[in-house]
């Protein structure tokens, strides 16, 4: 019974390479998987209920999906072979972790310190280009003793690119600090 099944599951392969079949599988599901997830949706099956447990837990999606294909995946080493199921044990392992890391790397954040003489112009565009709130502080410079403006801001990676041309165009002595925003609360 047990070779049957196995016998089946193999005539369903593209190659006789199970390894490099679960290295495609994995990318392209971590991948694809994690731009259907950022858009808050989902590709149906146990990502539904991936999407419930994050809801209404503190789990990320890659370990409540983990958790709950962990189950298929033991169903699959009693039904099938242990070799199939040590294949979805290590699929599902790697999965869960590429799949939150690029669903982290796609909603990353940046958290931008400006340090400028020139902050009119900045401060503008933040508002009405990026769209973005900004908070100003002043500052003097540790070596010039000048008057400076301190603009802190957060936002997309993109948006952080484009800001950055802009102060480089407007202020090249700017000091600029841009950092990953892991979490941000409030307004």
């Amino acid at each position: 019974h047990i070779n049957e099944a196995a016998g089946r599951v193999g005539a369903a392969t593209l190659t006789d390479e199970p390894l490099m079949e679960l290295v495609y599988a994995i990318l392209l599901f971590g991948i694809g998987g994690a731009i259907v997830f950022n858009c808050g949706a989902s590709s149906g099956g146990t990502d539904i209920i991936a999407l419930i447990l994050k809801k209404f837990t503190r789990l990320n999606v890659g370990m409540a999906l983990m958790i709950i294909d962990m189950v298929i995946v033991l169903i699959s080493c009693y039904t099938f072979s242990l070799e199939i199921g040590l294949f979805s044990v290590l699929g599902l392992f790697t999965k869960s972790f590429l799949l939150d890391g690029v669903i982290e790397s796609l909603g990353k954040t940046k958290y931008i310190t400006i340090i400028t003489e020139n902050h009119d112009i900045i401060s503008d565009y933040i508002l009405k280009v990026i769209n973005h709130g900004y908070t100003i502080y002043d500052a003097e410079g540790g070596y010039t003793h000048k008057p400076k403006k301190v603009l802190v801001t957060v936002c997309k990676r993109n948006e952080a690119l484009k800001l950055k041309m802009k102060i480089h165009q407007v202020d090249p002595t700017a000091f600029v600090i841009i950092t990953d925003a892991n979490e941000i609360l409030g307004k």
